[in-house]
């Protein structure tokens, strides 16, 4: 999948309310971004290509739709990062985390809980 950060921010306005028109995008993104209606329609189109964005053709102007669901396009993140900087080890991935105390004692607990462990107090 590989959404780009740039990419991320259309994807982020997309899951929070659907459809958008690029006239909605250029707006919404504007103060932040400072793109132009072009540079808007040029990543729309390389997320078309993507996959990840989806665009319907009708009414006075293109809607445009995520293609893929926020948790999918997490999953997919997870996966390069863990390829890329941790030999695809989630263990590793989880030992950096902690060791650089990114990981609080809730998220712990809560990893524990998917992976259906107790975790052992420190005493």
């Amino acid at each position: 999948m590989n959404i780009t950060n740039a990419e991320w921010k259309i994807m982020e306005l997309l899951w929070e309310r659907e459809p958008r028109t690029i006239t909605e995008l250029t707006k919404e993104l504007k103060e932040s971004t400072n793109w132009a209606k072009q540079v808007i329609i040029t990543m729309l189109q390389r997320m078309i290509e993507k996959g990840t964005v989806r665009c319907v053709e009708g009414g006075k102007a293109k809607q445009f739709f995520p293609a893929v669901t926020r948790a999918e396009a997490e999953e997919a993140e997870a996966r390069l990062v863990m390829e890329k900087a941790f030999s695809g080890s989630p263990s590793l991935l989880i030992s950096a985390m902690v060791r650089q105390q990114k990981i609080s004692e809730k998220e712990l607990n809560e990893i524990c809980d998917l992976l259906g462990l107790e975790k052992k107090r420190d005493k």
